[in-house]
């Protein structure tokens, strides 16, 4: 398997953009009108600005790193005019969120944010880094008034509005339908920027990676059957590429365009989290069977299982680079007896410093996404 070594920044927005996804069609359909009467003969009393408070939950784990970056972001945050800013670790599970508390004079808006392993910080629709103090500040003012559902107010992930990123998602949800592992990079890129529903365009920087890569570079990955949108994204990911939609006014979508990492603020995911346990995606995870791993690459290890799961596997191929991972020479093992293939995942990924997470496609179709831990 054919691993680029290439450092790539870690786009963290994932699990935001899901819970768009899985809540933008409720949000095209439901309109709200608040309506505040005040009697002529009233002069009306000062409003109270409803209270704000922020819970950041630190993904980045231990570490002296991970504690300077929470040291210093906490000493940003409680500059800011919010009433309370906490820190604490957080889960697989958890997401940036907005929730309102009470209402009139008493009203609090609860916000939760994400800490990530870049040192950025995750709220819902925005990504902060430590430089972004004054558009931070900009943001919490925003909240101040939640009726406000103009496009500009309502507008999320890549500037659009939920409509609009419903729209982009159902382009994208074609199937791939030609093999991809073996076949050059260019071939693949060719075949799937074909089946989108949309045009996509290249930089120069990408055009010269994508296709002036050299004769024996092939896709590490299998991707057929898996959605254009998610293949794309996958694809170019090991080039130090990423999928950016762009738009025109009025939150309309005109294309995909494959730039540097290093030049966009927001990337079109590997695929989505899905708030399906895995086991309910992919009931063979809890098939019982004997088993027995001695000495195998792990590469292989993972090859049958994949075959016997009938699901893709994607693999972080950047991350795996950095890491000095290489699935064709790391051994692993297991022993004789029966249990899961859920376990004998989670055993052998171990042993070669990995971890996997069940994702879905924009289609909603089910692959493991293996990376460093």
């Amino acid at each position: 398997m054919d691993i680029q070594p290439f450092a790539i920044r870690t786009n963290c927005r994932l699990f935001h953009l899901c819970g768009l996804l899985q809540h933008a069609l409720l949000s095209i359909v439901l309109t709200l009108t608040v309506g505040i009467g005040v009697c002529p003969s009233q002069t009306p009393s000062p409003t109270r600005k409803p209270r704000v408070e922020l819970e950041v939950l630190s993904m980045a784990g231990s570490g002296s790193r991970a504690a300077m970056d929470a040291h210093d972001w906490m000493k940003i945050l409680k500059s800011l005019p919010i009433d309370s800013a906490s820190l604490r670790a957080g889960t697989r599970d958890s997401k940036p969120s907005i929730k309102s508390v009470g209402s009139g004079t008493s009203k609090t808006f609860k916000v939760t944010g994400l800490l990530n392993r870049s040192g950025q910080l995750l709220l819902p629709g925005a990504t902060f880094r430590m430089t972004d103090k004054s558009k931070l500040s900009s943001w919490f003012s925003d909240i101040d008034d939640p009726g406000d559902k103009s496009p500009e107010k309502n507008s999320h992930a890549f500037g659009l509005d939920a409509k609009s990123l419903v729209s982009l998602t159902e382009k994208l949800q074609s199937p791939v339908e030609q093999k991809t592992k073996g076949s050059s990079v260019r071939e693949a890129f060719e075949e799937i920027r074909d089946a989108c529903d949309i045009t996509v365009v290249t930089s120069s920087k990408a055009k010269s990676k994508i296709f002036a890569v050299s004769s024996d570079e092939v896709v590490g990955d299998e991707l057929s059957g898996l959605s254009v949108g998610t293949s794309l994204a996958a694809l170019v990911r090991p080039l130090g590429l990423v999928v950016v939609p762009q738009r025109s006014a009025g939150s309309s979508v005109t294309r995909l365009a494959i730039k540097d990492v290093r030049s966009a603020e927001e990337t079109w995911p590997v695929g989505w989290p899905s708030e399906t346990k895995p086991h309910k995606l992919v009931p063979k995870l809890h098939e019982f069977l004997p088993v027995a791993i001695n000495n195998v690459p792990i590469g292989d290890a993972l090859a049958s299982i994949q075959s016997r799961l009938e699901i893709p596997f994607l693999f972080d191929h950047n991350g795996m680079a950095r890491k000095q991972i290489d699935p064709a020479t790391k051994l692993v093992s297991y022993p004789s007896k029966k249990t899961f293939y859920s376990r004998i995942l989670k055993n052998i990924l171990f042993q070669a410093k990995l971890k996997s997470e069940m994702r879905i496609d924009e289609a909603g179709k089910p692959f493991l996404w293996i990376y460093p831990r």
